[in-house]
């Protein structure tokens, strides 16, 4: 990962021809001025540029991304500790981090957006035998009614 690289144009993902691609994010343009002749220019900066091997898809950028933040195995222990106690702050820590990566992404045309936890509870009224029926309150974990 490299932070604040000036790239030529202002894309998300740009082929290396080389089997890779940088994947630009959180582009922006700034004016800098050049102190020779005082001449005044656009460039495009990347906050963060993540080298990708093709053909890109947002699994392989997750990846990139989660493997330059969480150094030898810490993904891994934020997993795990999230598997113990949903609550635990690295894992939501992890969670969070991940989510952001997939809205990025999406945000871009890269997968789909996320759907957001909202655990909410649905009933789900199954008929038994005529005239009978049965009531199942379920946790939505998913955010899917």
């Amino acid at each position: 990962m490299q932070k604040n690289v000036q790239i030529s144009a202002d894309v998300f993902i740009e082929d290396l021809g080389t089997g890779f691609s940088y994947v630009n994010f959180d582009r922006r343009t700034e004016q800098v001025t050049d102190p020779q002749s005082e001449e005044t220019r656009s460039v495009i900066i990347a906050a963060e540029q993540y080298r990708v091997k093709n053909p890109i898809a947002s699994s392989r950028i997750i990846d990139t991304v989660i493997r330059a933040n969480y150094y030898d195995g810490e993904d891994v222990a934020a997993l795990r500790k999230g598997i113990v106690d949903a609550n635990n702050p690295d894992f939501i820590a992890f969670n969070e981090f991940v989510e952001g990566i997939k809205v990025k992404c999406a945000t871009e045309g890269i997968g789909q957006m996320p759907i957001p936890n909202t655990n909410t509870t649905v009933n789900r009224i199954t008929e038994l035998e005529e005239g009978t029926t049965q009531v199942i309150t379920e946790l939505n974990t998913k955010g899917i009614l």
